[in-house]
C-alpha cells in the first residue's frame, strides 16, 4: 500500500522562493567577482564562469519554473511554478530540461578539473591528460544527455494508460489525482526505467570518487610546485586549487540527494515523499552554499569582502609581524614610543627587539655554572644572570650534562618569557661523560627556544660523531662547532683534516657555519663542509661573532699604539710571506684586520694575532652573520710621548732600507741588461768601421800606385797626401772616444742618480725606464731604416738578375731560330 499527501506544502514552495532570491544574489556577485576581480587566474576563470552560469540557470530553473512536489514511492509528482502557471509548458518537458541542466553543471564542473589539473601537470612536469579526453568527456555527457530524455519521455505514461495505471496501483487516491491542475507518472516496473535508476545512482559516486583522485592528484604536485616557480605563480595556481577544494565539497553534496532519492524510490517507506521533498531542497541550495565557502575560503573573494567592510587600521589591531618590521626601521626613540602605545604593542617590541643572547653552561667535576647575557638595543642595557653550583664531593653519576642544560634553560625561561628568541647556545664539556643532545632536544619546545648557533667543545674529537649524529632536528637552523685536541690520538681522516702538534698548548679549530638542518643528517663522511682554519695558540682563539674578536689580555702588557702594530705587522708578514701565501693573504687584508680592531675599541693585539685574524677573515668571507648592534664611542687622539715617536722613526727607516734594497738589486739587473745590449751593438759597429777602413786603405793604395805611375808629383805632394790621411784617421779615433765617453757618462749620470735617489728609489726606477725606453725607440727606427735600404737593394739585384737571364733566353732563342731558317736555305744532301 502507498501513502500519498496530495496537501500543497506551503513550507516547501516557501522554502524555493527563498532559495530563488539568495541564490540570484550570490550567483550574480559569483559572475561579477569572476569577470572583473579575478584577471589574475586566467583562463582558468573563464570556465569557473562557465560552472557558475551553470549553477545560477540550474537553480533559477527548478526554484522558479518547476518547484516540483513529489508523490513518492510512485514516480510521480506534479509541477506549481511560473512554467506551467504562466506559460502553460508541459510537466514533461520542463523535467527534461531540468535533466539537462545538472548534466551540463556537472560537465562544467568536470572540465574545471581537468584544466587545472592539465595546467599544473606541464609545470610539474607530471602525466598530463591528452587533449582528446576532453572531447570524449563532452561526447560522454552529451550522450548521456541524450539517453535520459529519450528514456523520461519514452517512460512516460499517456493521458489513457496514466488512469488505468492509478486504478490498478492506488485507486483510493483516483479523485486526489483528478483534483491536480498537472501531474506525471512513469512506469516504474519496466526495464528500461529501472537501467536508469540505478544508472543515476552509479554515476554520482563514480563522478565524486574522479573528482577526488583528481584533487588528491593536484595537491601532490601543487607540493612539488612550491621550489620550481615563483611566488606569484605559485599563488595563482593555490587559489584555483583552494577554489577546486571548495567545489569538492559542495559536488559531493550535491550529488547525495540524487543518491537518496534513489534508495528511497526501492525502499517504498512511508517516509519517502517527505525525504524526496527534502532531498530536492537539499540539492537547491547547492549553488548559494558553494558560493557562501567562495566567499569564505576563496582568497580573490575573500579580499572582496575584506576590502568592502574593513575598518581603518589602529596601531592595536595592526599584526605582531606587521609591528615587528615598523619597529625594526624606526630609531631608539620612536621605538620607546612605540612601546608606550599599548601593553600588546610593548610585548611585540619587547619580543623582537632583543638581538643577542648568550646562555653559557659550564660544568666541571666540583661545579657547575649556568649564565645568561641579552642585550636590549632599544633601551641599551645588558641583563647578566648567573648561576652556579659547587659540590664539596665530585658530582654524581646520574647527574647528566644534558640534565644541567635542561636546567639552565628553565632558568632562562623564567627569567624572561619570549617565544621566538634566538639563542646562542654553549656547552663546555670538561668531564668525561657522552652528552645526550637528541633528548635534550626534544624537552625543548620549538615555540619557546630557537638554537640559532650551538657551539660544543668537546674533549676528544672522537666524541664529535657522536654529537653530530643526534643533531636530526628542525629546531637547529645553523650550528657552528669548534674542537679541541689535547690528546694527540691520529687524526680521523674519515671526518676531519686534522693535524698532529708538537705541544698540548696547540688546538686545531675547525668551524663550519651557516649549514642547514637537513643537510645536518648527512654530515657524517661528508669533509667538505669543514674548513681548516690555521693552528693558533690557546690564548689567541678566534670567535667570528660579527667581525669583533676577543683577545687575550695579559695585565702586565702595556697598549701597543695602532701605528707602531701596523708597521710591526707589515714587518712581520714579509717573514711571513710564504705561510701568507698559501691562504691568498695581501697587506691589504691586514690592514682591514687593523682597522676592524681600531673601530671596534678593542685592546690591541701583537703581530701574530693581527696575522692569524687576518687570515681567518680571509677563510671565512663568505660566512654572515647576524647583527649584532653596541654602541660605541670613538677614542679621542692622544698625543704620543717621544719613545713612541723615535720607535715610529725607526721603522719606517727599516721599511725604507729594505725597499731600497730590493729597488736597487732590480735596477742593477735592469742596467746589466741594457749594458749587455749596448756592447753588442758597439761591436756590430765596430766590425762595420774596420770593414770601411778596410776599403779606404785599398783605394789608397791604388791611388798611391796610380800616382806612382803617372808620376805626376814630387815629395812635396806624397807628403801633403799622408798628411790628409792622418789628419783623417785622427778625427775617427776622436769620434770613437767622444761616442765611448758619451755611452760612460750616461751610465755614470744613471748609477749616480740611483746614489743619490737611494731614499727615493721610485724615481730613479722611473728615469731610468724612461732613458731605456728612449734608446729602445731609436734603436729600433735604425733598425727600421737598414732594413728597407737592404730590402731594396735585394730588390734592385733580383731585377738585374731577372732581366740578365732574360736577354740570355732571347739571344738563345734568336740564335736556334736563324740555324733553323739556315738548314730550310741549304739544299739537302746525301
Amino acid at each position: 500500500m502507498y501513502v500519498l499527501d496530495f496537501s500543497t506544502p506551503t513550507w516547501l514552495i516557501l522554502f524555493y522562493n527563498t532559495i530563488s532570491v539568495f541564490s540570484i544574489v550570490l550567483n550574480t556577485l559569483g559572475i561579477y567577482l569572476l569577470l572583473f576581480q579575478c584577471q589574475k587566474l586566467g583562463s582558468f576563470r573563464y570556465w569557473f564562469l562557465a560552472y557558475q552560469t551553470s549553477c545560477l540557470l540550474t537553480d533559477l530553473h527548478i526554484t522558479i519554473l518547476l518547484q516540483p512536489v513529489p508523490l513518492f514511492p510512485l514516480i510521480s509528482g506534479y509541477l506549481v511554478g511560473v512554467s506551467f502557471t504562466w506559460f502553460g509548458v508541459m510537466p514533461i518537458y520542463s523535467i527534461v530540461t531540468a535533466g539537462d541542466f545538472i548534466i551540463i553543471q556537472f560537465l562544467m564542473l568536470m572540465m574545471l578539473f581537468f584544466k587545472k589539473h592539465r595546467a599544473i601537470a606541464r609545470i610539474a612536469e607530471g602525466f598530463i591528460t591528452p587533449r582528446s579526453i576532453d572531447f570524449s568527456l563532452l561526447s560522454i555527457f552529451i550522450l548521456m544527455a541524450i539517453v535520459v530524455d529519450y528514456e523520461l519521455l519514452s517512460n512516460q505514461l499517456s493521458e489513457s494508460n496514466r488512469w488505468d495505471f492509478i486504478q490498478q496501483s492506488v485507486p483510493e487516491y483516483m479523485n486526489d489525482f483528478k483534483s491536480l491542475p498537472n501531474f506525471v507518472i512513469f512506469a516504474a516496473e519496466t526495464v528500461q526505467m529501472k537501467y536508469l535508476v540505478t544508472g543515476v545512482s552509479l554515476t554520482a559516486p563514480m563522478t565524486t570518487i574522479l573528482v577526488a583522485v583528481l584533487a588528491i592528484d593536484i595537491f601532490r604536485m601543487m607540493n612539488l610546485l612550491k621550489l620550481k616557480v615563483s611566488s606569484a605563480t605559485n599563488r595563482k595556481h593555490s587559489e584555483a586549487v583552494k577554489c577546486l577544494t571548495v567545489q569538492v565539497a559542495t559536488s559531493v553534496l550535491s550529488l547525495a540527494p540524487a543518491v537518496l532519492m534513489a534508495v528511497f524510490l526501492a525502499m517504498k517507506s512511508t517516509y519517502s515523499q517527505t525525504m524526496s521533498k527534502v532531498s530536492i531542497v537539499w540539492f537547491s541550495t547547492h549553488s548559494s552554499l558553494n558560493m557562501v565557502c567562495l566567499l569564505l575560503f576563496f582568497p580573490p573573494f575573500k579580499s572582496f569582502l575584506k576590502k568592502k567592510y574593513q575598518t581603518p587600521p589602529t596601531l592595536d589591531s595592526l599584526p605582531n609581524e606587521l609591528i615587528d618590521k615598523i619597529s625594526q626601521k624606526l630609531g631608539p626613540i620612536d621605538k620607546l614610543c612605540l612601546r608606550n602605545a599599548s601593553k600588546r604593542i610593548q610585548e611585540v617590541v619587547d619580543r623582537k627587539i632583543i638581538q643577542f643572547t648568550y646562555l653559557r653552561l659550564v660544568i666541571k667535576e666540583h661545579f657547575v655554572e649556568i649564565s645568561l647575557n641579552y642585550d636590549n638595543p632599544v633601551l641599551y642595557f645588558r641583563y647578566q644572570h648567573n648561576r652556579c653550583l659547587v659540590f664539596n664531593q665530585p658530582r654524581p653519576r646520574k647527574v647528566l650534562i644534558g640534565n644541567w642544560l635542561l636546567i639552565a634553560l628553565n632558568v632562562w625561561k623564567a627569567i624572561i618569557s619570549i617565544k621566538s628568541l634566538r639563542v646562542r647556545l654553549v656547552v663546555y664539556d670538561i668531564s668525561k661523560e657522552k652528552v645526550d643532545i637528541s633528548r635534550i632536544m626534544r624537552r625543548i619546545q620549538p615555540g619557546s627556544v630557537f638554537a640559532d648557533h650551538i657551539y660544543i667543545h668537546a674533549e676528544n674529537y672522537r666524541q664529535v660523531p657522536v654529537l653530530l649524529a643526534q643533531f636530526k632536528t628542525e629546531l637547529i637552523e645553523t650550528m657552528k662547532l669548534s674542537v679541541y685536541n689535547k690528546t694527540g690520538d691520529k687524526p680521523f681522516n674519515g671526518i676531519f683534516q686534522m693535524e698532529k702538534f708538537k705541544n698540548v698548548e696547540e688546538v686545531n679549530m675547525l668551524e663550519f657555519g651557516l649549514i642547514r638542518a637537513a643537510d645536518l643528517k648527512w654530515l657524517i663522511g661528508f669533509p667538505m663542509f669543514f674548513v681548516n682554519l690555521v693552528s693558533i695558540p690557546v690564548n689567541d682563539l678566534i670567535w667570528l661573532k660579527n667581525e669583533k674578536y676577543l683577545i687575550s689580555e695579559n695585565p702586565g702588557e702595556t697598549p701597543i699604539p695602532f701605528d707602531i702594530l701596523k708597521l710591526r705587522t707589515q714587518v712581520a708578514f714579509g717573514k711571513f710571506a710564504e705561510e701568507a701565501k698559501r691562504f691568498d693573504l695581501t697587506e691589504d687584508d691586514i690592514l682591514e684586520t687593523l682597522e676592524v680592531f681600531k673601530t671596534n675599541e678593542l685592546k690591541t693585539p701583537s703581530e701574530h694575532d693581527v696575522l692569524t685574524h687576518a687570515i681567518g677573515r680571509k677563510m671565512c668571507a663568505g660566512i654572515t652573520f647576524p647583527p649584532f648592534r653596541v654602541k660605541y664611542h670613538p677614542k679621542p687622539n692622544i698625543p704620543q710621548p717621544p719613545e713612541v715617536e723615535a720607535e715610529i722613526r725607526i721603522l719606517k727607516a727599516i721599511r725604507l732600507r729594505s725597499r731600497s734594497k730590493v729597488l736597487k738589486h732590480e735596477a742593477s739587473q735592469t742596467e746589466k741588461e741594457y749594458l749587455n745590449e749596448g756592447l753588442s751593438k758597439e761591436t756590430q759597429t765596430v766590425e762595420s768601421s774596420d770593414d770601411n777602413t778596410d776599403y779606404q786603405n785599398s783605394i789608397d793604395k791604388k791611388e798611391m800606385k796610380v800616382d806612382s805611375d803617372v808620376k805626376i808629383g814630387g815629395k812635396s805632394q806624397e807628403t801633403a797626401c799622408r798628411t790628409e790621411k792622418e789628419n783623417l784617421k785622427e778625427k775617427e779615433s776622436k769620434q770613437t772616444q767622444t761616442d765611448d765617453n758619451g755611452t760612460a757618462l750616461r751610465n755614470s749620470i744613471i748609477t749616480k742618480e740611483l746614489v743619490v735617489d737611494s731614499d727615493e728609489p721610485t724615481r730613479a726606477m722611473r728615469k731610468m725606464s724612461i732613458q731605456t725606453e728612449k734608446v729602445g725607440r731609436q734603436e729600433g727606427r735604425d733598425k727600421e731604416k737598414t732594413g728597407r735600404k737592404s730590402n731594396t737593394e735585394a730588390k734592385h739585384k733580383v731585377k738585374d738578375i731577372a732581366s740578365n737571364s732574360q736577354n740570355i733566353k732571347d739571344i738563345r732563342s734568336q740564335e736556334k731560330k736563324s740555324r733553323k731558317s739556315t738548314q730550310a736555305k741549304v739544299p739537302w744532301r746525301y
